[in-house]
């Protein structure tokens, strides 16, 4: 995977390499500067919340308790899809991540709370960034204009949450939305 480092590394020339170290500039900045010192312990605490509430575990065990409880065909059918989403969403992103092999920020301040190895080491795309918009994606049909607006709401705070905590460099945020989407098709 060394030819992996080398590509995530952003020296040299070429504008892979341009985007790539503009991306670390970017999100070391974001990361570090552009909260001020005094808001930084609300910032890692509101962040450190967020992250826990777009972890994989609670939302599978959400999916699987709507689908103990609930008691129609139609809504025990649209909880097994949203688990199934789930399921595609953790296999796939492990998958991307080996491939992609892009190491956390070096200032990513400590380790992911239950996760696998390969998604201790590597970055992108982001999981949490992911399962958050498969789940804005998967609920647009079936919940409410306000409950979609604040699902949307919160789907972002936890996309700008893992470049400010430093747990994903910006182009690992942004290149989960389009993952979110697809999976939520």
């Amino acid at each position: 995977m060394a030819g992996n480092s080398a590509r995530w590394s952003g020296e040299g020339e070429g504008l892979w390499n341009e985007v790539v170290g503009a991306d670390k500039r970017i999100s070391r900045w974001l990361a570090q500067e552009c909260v001020p010192r005094s808001l930084h312990g609300v910032k890692r605490w509101s962040c450190v919340a967020l992250e826990y509430s777009g972890h994989g575990v609670p939302w599978i065990i959400l999916g699987i308790y709507v689908l103990k409880t609930i008691g129609t065909n139609e809504g025990q059918a649209l909880a097994v899809n949203f688990l199934l989403g789930l399921v595609l969403d953790l296999l796939l992103i492990c998958g991307v991540k080996a491939l992609a092999a892009r190491p956390r920020p070096p200032y990513n301040e400590s380790h992911i709370m239950l996760s696998v190895a390969v998604d201790r080491n590597n970055a992108f795309p982001s999981g949490h960034a992911t399962r958050a918009v498969f789940v804005v994606a998967f609920c647009a049909g079936y919940v409410s204009t306000s409950m979609l607006v604040w699902t949307a709401i919160w789907a972002a705070l936890i996309c700008t949450s893992r470049v400010l905590m430093g747990r994903h460099h910006l182009i690992d945020v942004v290149a989960a939305v389009p993952f979110g989407i697809l999976e939520a098709v």
